[in-house]
């Protein structure tokens, strides 16, 4: 399926979890921002080359985001802090040279999983710690950070 039917967003205003793994997408239709409800997307092994930001963004309810196994080269600088609610985020294989810093500012964010990706930023010793590791390097690279509890022992 190369595309989403539009109107998927209006019939099913209340769906929770929507997997959409396993086809040809490159984007979203503007009306997925509809999908206010939604807490679980998967957009994994399909063929985005951008992130969806204009959708995904707008999903005040997502929990987690699968858009592994895809084409992305980077992401949004800016918009992640909207998504107040992720705390799982797939990344992996996919062609990210960077992390945008302001993906710490998704403060319930606890699995970043970047694994396979070129990445230079964070540092590859870094992505081998885990998520903390990766999202305390990016909170410290954020102009005057204010740490989240999290952060401080």
């Amino acid at each position: 399926m190369p595309n989403i039917p539009s109107e998927l967003s209006l019939h099913v205003p209340h769906l929770r979890h929507l997997d959409l793994s396993h086809n040809q997408l490159t984007a979203l239709p503007p009306t997925f921002q509809l999908l206010l409800h939604l807490r679980t997307l998967y957009l994994s092994h399909n063929r985005f080359k951008q992130f969806p930001g204009v959708a995904v963004f707008k999903l005040p309810h997502l929990h987690t985001l699968d858009i592994s196994h895809n084409h992305l080269k980077e992401l949004p600088q800016q918009g992640w802090q909207q998504l107040s609610e992720l705390e799982r985020l797939n990344l992996s294989h996919n062609e990210l040279h960077l992390l945008p810093n302001s993906l710490a500012l998704c403060d319930r964010l606890s699995v970043l999983v970047v694994k396979n990706n070129p990445l230079m930023h964070p540092p590859a010793h870094v992505c081998a710690e885990g998520s903390s590791a990766i999202l305390g390097h990016l909170w410290s690279h954020l102009p005057s950070p204010k740490l989240p509890s999290r952060y401080l022992g």
